[in-house]
């Protein structure tokens, strides 16, 4: 048996994949580090959505930056993050959203299913 990719994805897909591992891109609007060190940032993906993401350590990128997120899709539609990549302040959503669609419609192509 093959293993299992781990899917790019939109805000409007998370309920698809509750529970599982997942790629997420998105720009960073707001960012807070609570009390006992947990912290969280909030995302704005390329299809408009606001995805929350717990992070399992501090971010290094500075805030507006899109970042790339690892992570598990929780009941809340929020992610816990496993790794974090910086993909700097510009990124073409547009062409992404598109790539990330097409992608959905032929899952089998991406290992996905």
């Amino acid at each position: 048996m093959a293993a299992e990719g781990t899917p790019r994805v939109l805000s409007t897909q998370l309920g698809q994949h509750m529970n599982r591992m997942v790629l997420l891109i998105g720009k960073i609007v707001e960012f807070e580090v609570e009390l006992r060190k947990k912290a969280w940032t909030l995302l704005q993906t390329p299809d408009e959505g606001r995805v929350a993401v717990h992070l399992s350590q501090p971010l290094p990128v500075p805030e507006m930056n899109f970042v790339e997120v690892c992570g598990k899709v929780r009941a809340d539609l929020a992610i816990q993050e496993f790794k974090t990549i910086g993909l700097g302040p510009q990124f073409d959503t547009k062409s992404y959203t598109m790539m990330v669609k097409l992608a959905h419609q032929h899952p089998d192509v991406f290992g996905w299913n």
